[in-house]
């Protein structure tokens, strides 16, 4: 049999190294950058990224040197990602209401001086009455008190206080109630007519 007649054989596809090992570093480099931004599972998914870090350098001297390459970037991103990401400041419902509860505790006792003036007039014959909010939500009840009433108080109340004004007719024309505190009004009302009355709060 002649050289020229022999059958050629095929030329075998040269083994592609390490293939797989290019595609399980880029799976969990996906694995690694997607899972970053879990809490509950970035630790988890950092481990995966490290280890896909691992098999794609030893990809890397087979056949598939591109893919591994992408790979170990993947997880050297989803790495970082889960590092930063881990290190921002943790903030839950719980700590945020510990925190609230902490600055209202603040506010309570925060302690500033204040000047309270209630004040009540009438364009009629009389005040029948006159009630007002005291420090500490005392109730303070005054009879008969002339056209024109006045009284100022003097404390030092925490920044929530309460105030509370009210003036009642003896008979006709128009009464007014007036709150300030520290020469600012914050409340002022005015009534017409028989046993009228105005009320004022803040």
């Amino acid at each position: 049999m002649s050289a020229s007649s022999a059958a050629v054989e095929p030329a075998q596809p040269k083994p592609r190294r390490f293939a797989r090992l290019a595609w399980i570093a880029f799976l969990c480099g996906i694995v690694g950058t997607a899972g970053a931004p879990l809490l509950t599972l970035h630790t988890v998914t950092a481990i995966i990224a490290g280890a896909g870090v691992l098999v794609g350098v030893v990809a890397a001297f087979g056949s598939s040197k591109l893919l591994a390459l992408i790979s170990i970037a993947m997880c050297v991103v989803g790495i970082v990602f889960t590092v930063l990401i881990g290190n921002l400041p943790k903030y839950d419902a719980q700590s945020i209401r510990r925190e609230l509860h902490r600055t209202l505790e603040h506010v309570e006792q925060a302690k500033v001086p204040i000047v309270i003036n209630y004040e009540v007039l009438t364009s009629g014959p009389g005040i029948a009455a006159v009630t007002y909010l005291a420090p500490g939500r005392e109730v303070v009840h005054h009879d008969n008190v002339g056209a024109r009433w006045s009284t100022s108080l003097n404390v030092v109340a925490p920044l929530a206080s309460a105030y509370g004004l009210l003036g009642e007719n003896v008979a006709g024309g128009a009464i007014t109630c007036r709150i300030t505190v520290n020469g600012i009004v914050i409340s002022e009302s005015i009534r017409s007519g028989e046993r009228a009355t105005a009320t004022c709060y803040g």
